[in-house]
């Protein structure tokens, strides 16, 4: 198919809302947590009363008891295609603290899950999670995306990592992460950058831990718009001719999405001209530019609001962007740069490129226009794929002049050389070897060359 042109009160106001592009989402709007159609599971640490309820359609976690360091959550399961899809997780934070000394930032923070092996998020949970934490004795605080396995906890780095963001004001929060491995975060549209990091643990929920100190903290914590999205990946391009891209998608494309132009961008301002698409590959798009590829530019190639099958979307805030540079094919057959002696009956010929010999046709491919000469081996120079040593089954006479032709010759790209003449005058290059020593006298020796020796060296 082608197409043309409390007491204390926690509050945790999350906003999450099913739509047929979101995964997760719920907005609250409503009078009880069970008559929406996320299911939320939630629990409190030991010595705790109180629940999570829907108030004035916010998401509130009330509690009554408690000693020490108190901990609740909320979570609801998940099973997230981890090969096919980018995950986007959106969210706004806010706590409500300030100029906590350093013993207290440790044990009033929040951490939002977004991928935990289980439910139950008091009970040691594995996985990726966002930990924003205060910094003591300032109005501040920091957001991390850490990974806890078996083996303990990794921070993940970013080339923006240290920065600090305003408390008691919200923050919001986007963190995406592809079938690669490759995870990026915004907090209040500041990019923190992008690392790679494929390890994973069984996922089975998201959700939200809280953790507080004290009765005096509990209504310090917030939280709102939440959603998580599935995003369909594009994992690979080829430059299929001079102005023609194919493009392969990790799902199923959904094809009326397919064929809006609007929807990819060649450096960021060239729309193509046409779509081809295949039914029978769902996976696969063609687009055709209007005019070629600039050879060796390194071009970025943006893509935004395709769907697949399932209805996931790719944003248009976050366009996926894929990077390729396009290299000419070579049409030339190969050709002799050089020509030179090495000794006696061997020569190596230097190409622009390197060739293809059919060894079955050595004779045909190389010959000696002066001599009846044939040639009896090649080698390819194991330094530089670009030149041949030839032997024949004769020897050239040093300074003699002689007409190599070549045809029939191969290239990688199985460009062929017809017939080409190069002319050289041969020269010994071959340093004579001692092949023999005998002992005239006690003061004598005879050595004896494996060629003749000119007067000055002898």
């Amino acid at each position: 198919m082608i197409f043309s042109k409390c007491k204390i009160l926690l509050v945790l106001q999350l906003s999450l809302v099913f739509n047929c592009f979101a995964q997760l989402s719920d907005d609250f709007n409503r009078d009880s947590l069970e008559s929406g159609l996320v299911i939320w599971n939630q629990g409190l640490s030991s010595g705790m009363t109180g629940e999570f309820l829907i108030e004035s359609n916010e998401l509130r976690a009330v509690f009554d008891n408690g000693s020490g360091t108190r901990a609740a959550y909320i979570s609801t399961e998940i099973h997230p295609d981890l090969q096919a899809y980018t995950l986007k997780w959106n969210g706004k934070i806010k706590l409500d603290f300030s100029n906590l000394s350093s013993s207290l930032v440790s044990k009033n923070l929040g951490t939002y899950y977004l991928m935990s092996d289980k439910l139950n998020l008091l009970d040691n949970p594995y996985g990726f999670f966002l930990e924003f934490k205060l910094v003591p004795a300032e109005d501040s605080l920091t957001c991390e995306l850490m990974f806890e396995s078996s083996e303990g906890k990794t921070e993940l780095q970013f080339e923006n990592q240290e920065i600090k963001f305003k408390a008691q004001e919200y923050l919001s929060f986007e963190v995406t992460r592809n079938p690669d491995g490759d995870w990026k975060v915004w907090i209040n549209d500041h990019y923190l950058g992008r690392t790679n990091f494929p390890l994973l643990e069984i996922v089975n929920a998201a959700g939200l831990q809280i953790q507080y100190s004290s009765g005096s903290r509990e209504n310090k914590f917030f939280m709102d718009d939440f959603s998580l999205d599935y995003n369909p990946f594009f994992d690979s391009l080829s430059v299929s001719s001079p102005n023609e891209l194919e493009l392969f998608c990790k799902s199923a494309i959904d094809s009326p999405s397919v064929f809006i132009l609007e929807n990819y961008f060649l450096n960021d301002s060239i729309n193509p001209e046409m779509v081809s698409f295949d039914n029978e590959v769902p996976e696969k798009i063609k687009l055709h530019f209007s005019s070629e590829f600039i050879p060796d530019y390194l071009n970025t190639l943006s893509i935004k609001e395709i769907k697949d099958e399932n209805g996931y979307e790719i944003s248009e805030e976050r366009p996926q962007n894929l990077i390729f540079t396009y290299s000419q094919p070579d049409l030339s057959p190969p050709e002799i740069f050089e020509i030179s002696g090495i000794e006696k009956n061997r020569i190596i010929i230097n190409f622009n490129e390197a060739v293809v010999v059919d060894t079955s046709r050595l004779q045909d491919i190389f010959k000696i226009l002066e001599t009846e000469n044939q040639i009896i081996q090649f080698q390819v120079d194991s330094l530089d794929s670009k030149k041949l040593k030839l032997s024949f089954q004769y020897e050239f006479k040093v300074g003699n002049s002689y007409t190599l032709k070549v045809s029939q010759l191969a290239d990688a790209e199985g460009n062929i050389q017809t017939g080409q003449d190069a002319n050289f005058v041969f020269s010994d290059n071959f340093p004579p070897g001692l092949e023999k020593i005998e002992v005239l006298s006690g003061k004598s020796l005879k050595l004896i060359f494996s060629e003749p020796l000119d007067e000055l060296q002898a």
